[in-house]
């Protein structure tokens, strides 16, 4: 399975979450004063048509 930077997740990109299929609705990144960067992405599952939304540390891919 491929993984992903944060940098390359962009609206439109088709992911596995929990194995089922969804695709990326809108990402924002959050530099925050103190702290590392962060993303929040909203993810729409393909199946059910739920909207979900993860947030993401920069340490992590």
């Amino acid at each position: 399975m491929a993984t992903y930077n944060l940098n390359q997740v962009k609206v439109g990109l088709k992911i596995l979450v929990a194995r089922d299929p969804c695709v990326i609705v809108g990402t924002d990144v959050v530099k925050p004063g103190k702290g590392q960067a962060f993303t929040k992405v909203k993810y729409k599952n393909l199946k059910t048509g739920r909207v979900n939304e993860r947030t993401i540390k920069a340490s992590e891919s």
